[in-house]
């Protein structure tokens, strides 16, 4: 039986943390299943405290436990390789930086391995806590606990969190817009942005507005209606983003992704902070 458990990160987290996902399933579930994640800009803390996964990213060989991913522009596919039980925190993309400092940059399309940024003896003394703690409540605290040790006491830098909301609000502001509202050169804000959040503004903002596409078809939108609410020229031009990003065509992967056997985990999923992730 699939165990699937949303979770608000505590106060003491918040200003960096939206939101915690636990899942425990058994192995002879668990190795039935693929997993799509479409494109991002939230960065994601993944601990994997029991088999390891397999992403399509790392290549036929590319088994991890512990990891942390930047903005995502493009879709990966993850398999697991025995039983799940993995805690995934996502991270307000305005204050990763207060977690993993000033190198947003190099976690853009790729995983990081936990250990090279805590050390191996921290993420392996997180892993065990996880492992020996029962429950998702009781695990969300171990993790809670951990992150809290981890936080830069200072504030995000109040000018990139603007810039962050701005965009997340509305991904059709162009970068010299956003630059004259903000007081700053254009090369400035770009600099600052990629320092702190690990890309320009311009990619940012086509990465949150293909979020707003899957959310809105996972609501039910229709595509003229999505392609017309999220700025695109036309319903082609969505598709051929969508499709460059993906992989797939958005029908085509949809469909996919619509198998009756997991109806109810890809429903819990479409109305989580984690409505980018599907199960089939």
């Amino acid at each position: 039986m699939v165990g699937s458990t949303f979770i608000r990160p505590a106060p003491k987290l918040a200003s960096a943390v939206e939101a915690i996902w636990d899942v425990d399933v058994p192995a002879a579930e668990a190795t039935a299943l693929t997993v799509r994640v479409l494109p991002t800009v939230f960065p994601l803390l993944v601990v994997h405290y029991r088999d390891p996964m397999v992403s399509d990213r790392l290549g036929k060989s590319g088994h991890y436990r512990q990891v942390v991913t930047g903005v995502q522009s493009r879709a990966i596919t993850i398999r697991p390789l025995g039983s799940i039980g993995a805690a995934l925190v996502r991270l307000r993309p305005e204050a990763a930086s207060l977690l993993f400092g000033e190198t947003l940059h190099e976690f853009t399309d790729v995983n990081i391995p936990l250990s090279d940024v805590f050390g191996t003896t921290r993420v392996s003394l997180l892993g065990e806590a996880l492992a020996e703690a029962r429950g998702a409540g009781a695990r969300a605290e171990v993790l809670e606990d951990f992150l809290t040790g981890q936080m830069r006491d200072r504030a995000p830098d109040p000018l990139v969190r603007r810039a962050v909301l701005d965009l997340l609000g509305d991904p059709r502001v162009s970068v010299r817009q956003l630059a004259s509202q903000l007081d700053i050169s254009e090369r400035q804000l770009s600099r600052r942005f990629k320092l702190l959040v690990g890309t320009n503004p311009k990619q940012f903002a086509r990465v949150v507005r293909m979020g707003n596409v899957i959310g809105s078809r996972r609501f039910g939108g229709a595509w003229a209606d999505i392609a017309y609410a999220c700025g695109f020229n036309d319903q082609a031009h969505l598709v051929n983003e969508f499709k460059s990003m993906t992989g797939k065509p958005p029908g085509a992967f949809f469909r996919a992704a619509a198998t009756p056997e997991h109806q109810r985990l890809n429903a819990s999923l479409a109305t989580s902070d984690f409505y980018n992730t599907f199960v089939a």
